[in-house]
């Protein structure tokens, strides 16, 4: 039903591109003001706040376990911190600028973190399935247009990514992200992601953060 759901949106929708009519050309470079010296615009689920991830009960105990160690001034695990990509759902807030690319069937999403690189599939592609998932730090993503709204689906993330650097714990190969991106204004890009992963949290986890462009 996703498959068929997808190709007929590519069928309506100039693939890579919005409805014709509807101006929403992401293209141009972006970045949270964090990374600017400034407070950036925000709302969610704190990733800086360990108590704000709906972790299950042993997921908890085992993040408390984490920080306490942490606080003894014990190594704790970032893969970023051994030059690892920041992976998803981590990639849309962490802080480092990126350059987002339109062409017809995929959107190119750049990073400054390593170069690092993410493609959205607009071309009414499915997900591939069984062994042809291949689990990645950026998982497999699949886009189409909601009106003026890119939504991504994600699926096939590995296992070593954590939601952040506070709150190192990971998600399960099994969960599922979805992105919503659209623009504020011409200047301002809103991105809400959810994770959904039954296997390790309490209800879906939910971050909004927006970019500003700068190029």
């Amino acid at each position: 039903a996703g498959a068929a759901q997808a190709r007929a949106q590519s069928a309506v929708n100039k693939p890579g591109r919005p409805p014709a009519g509807q101006a929403a050309d992401f293209t141009g470079i972006w970045v949270k003001k964090d990374f600017l010296g400034e407070r950036s615009e925000e709302s969610g689920d704190d990733p800086q706040d360990p108590k704000s991830v709906p972790l299950k009960p042993e997921w908890s105990a085992k993040l408390a376990k984490v920080l306490a160690q942490a606080a003894r001034g014990d190594r704790i695990f970032d893969g970023t911190s051994l030059c690892l990509p920041p992976g998803t759902p981590r990639f849309a807030i962490f802080f480092y600028p990126k350059e987002i690319l339109m062409t017809p069937g995929q959107i190119t999403i750049l990073s400054e973190y390593f170069n690092e690189v993410r493609r959205v599939f607009t071309d009414g592609r499915p997900h591939p399935q069984g062994d042809d998932l291949e689990p990645t730090f950026r998982g497999h993503s699949i886009g189409h247009w909601e009106g003026k709204t890119l939504v991504v689906h994600t699926v096939g993330v590995n296992d070593r990514t954590v939601y952040s650097a506070r709150v190192p714990i990971t998600h399960s190969p099994t969960a599922t992200i979805t992105e919503r991106i659209r623009l504020l204004d011409a200047d301002r890009l809103e991105w809400i992601t959810t994770v959904d992963d039954p296997a390790k949290l309490t209800r879906p986890w939910v971050r909004r953060a927006v970019l500003d462009r700068i190029g």
